[in-house]
């Protein structure tokens, strides 16, 4: 918040803050050209159902040995 009220910082985007959902007295609840949106995308129906489908999947190809997802490749 206070790169923003300066100057150093131009802008910021945001959807996680240190208390959820975020308290008025927040320095970035009032700080210019900050951009804060909900931090919940996984709410939805569909995407927790994707998520499930998704950890399954994962769980079927690590124990029949297939590479799915995996960063450390």
């Amino acid at each position: 918040a206070a790169a923003l009220e300066s100057g150093k910082l131009r802008a910021a985007a945001v959807d996680v803050v240190s208390s959820e959902p975020i308290v008025r007295t927040n320095p970035l609840y009032t700080a210019p050209n900050c951009i804060i949106t909900p931090h919940m995308a996984w709410a939805s129906v569909e995407a927790r159902t994707r998520c499930m489908e998704e950890v399954y999947r994962n769980i079927e190809a690590f124990t029949a040995g297939e590479m799915r997802n995996r960063l450390d490749v």
